[in-house]
């Protein structure tokens, strides 16, 4: 007990030891200038009709793809199911598990 003590109180002020850095000097000038990106504006990234890519069958593809995904969000229970909250989850683990049973079978 008494040796890990003072081992612990060494580690502990072991890094009392160390000397200070000098906090006046200057760091030396670099030789190689600093290479920056490229500054770009971000107003037209911001404004989507803009973008030549961005086509009228494209933006109704991912404008019904969100209206998907946020419907899934709104709704876990699948339509005609009247259960709600805990009981669709379960619902729907017990449906996964019959149809991963029946596949091993």
């Amino acid at each position: 007990m008494t040796t890990g003590f003072w081992a612990l109180s060494l580690a502990a002020l072991s890094p009392g030891c160390t000397p200070f850095p000098d906090i006046d000097t200057t760091e030396p000038a670099r030789e190689v200038p600093a290479i920056y990106p490229r500054l770009i504006p971000i107003d037209p990234l911001l404004v989507p009709e803009q973008d030549p890519r961005v086509t009228p069958q494209l933006a109704g593809a991912i404008d019904a793809s969100g209206a998907t995904l946020r419907a899934r969000a709104v709704s876990p229970v699948p339509a005609g199911d009247e259960t709600s909250g805990f009981e669709a989850r379960a619902a729907i683990l017990r449906q996964k598990a019959a149809a991963l049973k029946a596949r091993s079978e």
